[in-house]
């Protein structure tokens, strides 16, 4: 089975953008989950009018608390999965304000912890269908975070003919190489919310970025969509942003993009921590069978929707990419010889439900000198899943120097 036909399976044409750049219709049918996924129907979204009115009726310490909603998602989160009222306690990667309400709350007993899961309930989360709650993390989706405040809100680079949106959060160091991240196939970098949160005030320089045709950059429809063609961009963001050398965090596609500019540049990489990659196609396992991937997938089609400079194009953007995804990459041995092994981690985790364990056990044995790491209890979204350990886990790899 192809990924086209894992996609469609996944995806139901209802849930593709219409022309009024809207992902929901008028219809009553569920969106895009089909009957195997969760339960709920995109069209029961709650909207940002009913969040406002919300508020009206909120206790007014507590509002002006709720004045950002970024970091409410990840709290409600917590809230639900730790055990209920008495167990609400956000994990560190949670903003300032989080603790604040969380403590607030505490304060007032009993009512003001309900008060607070009702504000949950009531949809603080914008595309709360698509969240996936259980006990066993590797089986949920926690709601995408949102990247902290970097005083800029983002900006565009002109690179290879199309908008390249990133953003840069603390300073240079003269102890450590800026840090790029770089997302996984449909998803945007917000996604690396907490990461980012985690790395700021520990002297390194971060940067964040939109692939080509992901979230807020755009993209040549005209062109076939390639990891040679992402990962170079990537390398002149580096130029465009005078940064000689980095280091980079991959996730899935953003791991092989890592890889590959690893592979083709050595010369401009530090370190690479790669979590999720796949060196073939055959590497690639049957995404339409995991409930978590899907709702994921649909996920995306909402958030594409919100940020992209392109919303009526998904239909072409997804057929870009899963063109790319049956016929890339196709590395062998050979391909990794350039890398300097030394600093390279080849990460998974151990309930990986998108990539096969042996992908990773190829990698790491291509890279002798390197580091092969397998995170437990977690899966494809492991950043997200048990963001405190998968920042541990960045932070044994590139703070230890």
């Amino acid at each position: 089975m192809t990924l086209l036909h894992q996609l469609q399976q996944g995806i139901d044409s209802s849930v593709l953008l219409s022309d009024d750049k809207s992902p929901l219709s008028d219809d009553k049918s569920p969106r895009g989950l089909g009957n195997s996924a969760v339960d709920t129907s995109l069209s029961e979204t709650p909207s940002r009018t009913r969040i406002k009115d919300l508020k009206k009726n909120s206790p007014e310490l507590i509002l002006k608390l709720l004045r950002r909603e970024t970091f409410i998602a990840p709290l409600c989160y917590v809230g639900f999965d730790t055990g209920g009222l008495e167990a609400l306690s956000p994990p560190s990667s949670t903003s300032v304000e989080a603790w604040l309400i969380v403590a607030l709350a505490n304060q007032l007993g009993l009512v003001g912890q309900a008060i607070l899961l009702w504000l949950c309930v009531s949809g603080k989360y914008p595309d709360e269908s698509t969240v996936i709650r259980s006990s066993k993390r590797w089986l949920s989706l926690p709601p995408t975070p949102s990247l902290p405040d970097s005083g800029s809100g983002g900006k565009y680079a002109d690179i290879n003919n199309i908008q390249l949106w990133y953003d840069v959060f603390g300073t240079s160091s003269s102890h450590h190489s800026p840090i790029i991240f770089l997302h996984g196939g449909l998803a945007n970098s917000d996604y690396f919310g907490h990461q980012v949160q985690f790395f700021q005030g520990k002297g390194f320089k971060i940067v964040t970025v939109d692939s080509r045709g992901h979230g807020r950059s755009t993209t040549d429809f005209n062109i076939p969509l390639g990891y040679d063609l992402m990962s170079e961009d990537f390398v002149a963001l580096l130029d465009y942003l005078h940064i000689p050398k980095a280091s980079f965090v991959g996730w899935s596609d953003g791991a092989i993009n890592a890889l590959n500019i690893a592979a083709k540049h050595p010369s401009r990489v530090d370190k690479v921590f790669a979590f999720a990659a796949n060196y073939n196609t055959s590497g690639v396992m049957d995404i339409s069978l995991s409930k978590v991937f899907t709702t994921y997938i649909n996920r995306t089609v909402l958030e594409y929707d919100r940020l992209s400079l392109h919303p009526d194009r998904y239909t072409d953007f997804l057929n870009q990419i899963t063109q790319m995804w049956n016929t890339q990459p196709n590395w062998t041995e050979s391909f990794f010889s350039p890398i300097n092994s030394t600093n390279v981690w080849i990460v998974d985790a151990d309930h990986e439900e998108a990539v096969y364990r042996n992908q990773q056990d190829d990698m790491a044995r291509w890279l002798p000198d390197g580091g092969q790491l397998l995170l437990p209890q977690v899966s494809h979204f492991a950043f997200i899943q048990a963001p405190d350990m998968f920042n541990a886990m960045l932070w044994s790899f590139f703070g230890q120097d």
